[in-house]
């Protein structure tokens, strides 16, 4: 299982190119193999060093020169017909192989015998000074429509190339992403948490001016993954979700209005102060519903329920007032003594006519008018178990992107306390993704999925049965969504304190040891910060740990200044 590197070559700066090619040469060793396409460059220092690879005299070297330059797409493609190998692995002229990382990526691809695999990268800047570290979750295929985040290293098989026709031209700056959804569409890929790729980041590059991508390439972006969807059988709206970006938001187009079941499990008369103010939660969150339900329930007539699950001793003449009151249509059901989450919304659902329910705390806040339309977009998709949003802090700082799971733990994602910021380096602020669970405080499902998983476990009475639900979901192979641009504060435990007994924690260890013993797949933890009391043992020994790293973090930036040329990371075997 020998690999052909395919490097596309045009004008490039002869340090870049030289650093490049000797990155390849170093892993090449005689079982594998690299194809240049020298796409009629002019620049006398990017023909020298290739003249030099040249002389070298390797037999797996191939040099190919196109006789005009006929871009990108047909370079690669010319590389991957003159090639020799079952293995094909495109390289950017301007960036880093890492040997190591290579050669471990190739021992998780003997093991699986995948035909398609993606490893992590580490992003530098022109000196070679890293940026990020680039840590990418297994297959996302909601992130891949949002985000080309597969990027580099990629190796996939030569009959998966050709099976779907190599890359297309015309998609020039988007062409890698175009490739990886019509891959995707017949196989797989797997992700290797391996580092084998430095991607070197410039302000201006074929996609981007100033740092910012180009309307030509957002365009291009738009019509691949509009593409996308239509050999799925599906139809959607695309843009961008954020301007001059290249991260882009899908909305299927369902073409009607399914009923919606909204199912609030509360205690009547809770209250709380909300910045200043002393609300009654039900009243709070039934106002704010009604507000940004209005326009959906205009444009669809009956299509809006709302189910109130109050406890045995509330009154429920009092909570269908309510409904009358914030002209939500729908009905108070009592739950029986005791508490007990899982029963009180499975109670919700069973009392429901919608197609698609809605499970929301009563301590919660919309922020978001279209956030219906959203969800039931978003589970157009039978393969979608639920959807959830961005959960805010009532500071307006994040409080849940998802959820982490695992390392025995569930735990709010959140990498960043702004909200306006893209969260990470997946863009998991702005986009759809999978995620490992979805926050019980706003989920949303189809009624008959939910029925077919004997709704949530009435053996988790008062926590983790959301995350109990999206494990059992992703464990039959369904997805659990986070739409970040739906928003909402979620004033957290109002109604009860925010405790886990003992008891409870150790049943839903135990109950799913298998999935939550290791690190998430998804790789959320990678992005996570790190809060310590710093005047404890435990903010002690975390600060002696990042020490240095922190002064690894200012010798790095000291050299970033006063470094002018590109830094070579491999002993050179041509100059």
């Amino acid at each position: 299982m020998n690999v052909s590197f395919l490097l596309p070559v045009y004008n490039t700066e002869k340090t870049l190119l030289r650093i490049c090619i000797n990155s390849i040469l170093h892993a090449l060793g005689d079982d594998h193999e690299l194809v240049v396409v020298n796409d009629a460059s002019e620049t006398e220092e990017t023909l020298d060093q290739l003249e030099k690879l040249r002389r070298l005299g390797k037999p797996n070297v191939v040099i190919i020169d196109n006789p005009s330059n006929n871009g990108v797409s047909y370079s690669l493609n010319k590389a991957a017909q003159a090639s020799s190998q079952p293995l094909l692995a495109p390289i950017d002229h301007d960036d880093l192989l890492m040997p190591d990382g290579f050669q471990e990526s190739m021992r998780y691809l003997r093991h699986y015998k995948d035909e398609w695999l993606y490893t992590d990268e580490i992003q530098i800047d022109r000196q070679g000074f890293i940026i990020n570290n680039f840590f990418k979750p297994a297959y996302s295929k909601q992130l891949l429509r949002s985000l080309m985040y597969i990027n580099h290293l990629q190796i996939f098989s030569r009959d998966l190339f050709d099976k779907i026709g190599g890359y297309r031209l015309g998609l020039e700056g988007s062409q890698d992403h175009d490739l990886a959804l019509r891959m995707s569409e017949i196989r797989t890929p797997r992700h290797v948490p391996v580092m084998a790729y430095q991607w070197r980041i410039h302000a201006n590059t074929l996609s981007r001016t100033d740092s910012l991508t180009s309307p030509a390439v957002a365009q291009r972006s738009t019509i691949a993954i509009k593409e996308h969807l239509e050999r799925l059988d599906l139809s959607g709206d695309i843009s961008l979700a954020v301007d001059s970006g290249s991260a882009y938001r899908v909305r299927l187009n369902t073409g009607y209005a399914p009923k919606v079941s909204v199912i609030i499990p509360c205690k009547l008369g809770t209250q709380r102060e909300i910045n200043g103010v002393s609300h009654v939660l039900l009243e709070h969150c039934l106002q704010y519903l009604n507000e940004t339900t209005a326009e959906f329930c205009s444009k669809h007539h009956n299509r809006l329920e709302v189910i109130i699950v109050t406890n045995a001793e509330d009154d429920i003449l009092l909570a269908n007032r309510l409904l009358e009151h914030f002209s939500l249509t729908g009905m108070a059901i009592s739950d029986e003594k005791g508490f007990n989450f899982s029963r009180k919304c499975n109670l919700g659902a069973t009392h429901s006519n919608g197609e698609i329910l809605v499970f929301l705390n009563d301590d919660t806040q919309f922020l978001t008018t279209d956030w219906l339309a959203t969800v039931i977009s978003v589970l157009t998709e039978d393969d979608v178990a639920c959807v959830g949003g961005l959960l805010l802090n009532e500071d307006g700082s994040v409080q849940s992107c998802g959820d982490i799971v695992g390392h025995n733990a569930a735990n709010h994602y959140y990498p960043s306390e702004s909200p306006d910021t893209v969260g990470d380096p997946m863009h998991r602020y702005l986009v759809d993704h999978e995620t490992t669970s979805i926050t019980g405080a706003f989920l949303c499902s189809r009624s008959r999925f939910f029925s077919d998983m004997n709704g949530f476990n009435e053996e988790l009475p008062n926590s983790f049965q959301d995350v109990d639900f999206c494990l059992r979901a992703r464990r039959r192979g369904f997805r659990c969504i986070l739409a970040p641009d739906i928003r909402l504060f979620h004033f957290e435990s109002s109604s009860r304190e925010p405790t886990v007994d003992m008891e409870t924690l150790k049943f839903f260890r135990h109950i799913h040891s298998d999935s939550i013993a290791t690190p998430d797949e998804l790789q959320l933890w990678r992005y996570q910060p790190v809060h310590v009391r710093w005047f404890s043992l435990q903010g002690l020994v975390y600060a002696k740990n990042q020490w240095p790293i922190m002064l690894r973090g200012v010798v790095r930036e000291i050299l970033r200044r006063f470094t002018k040329n590109p830094r070579a990371r491999y002993k050179y075997l041509i100059d």
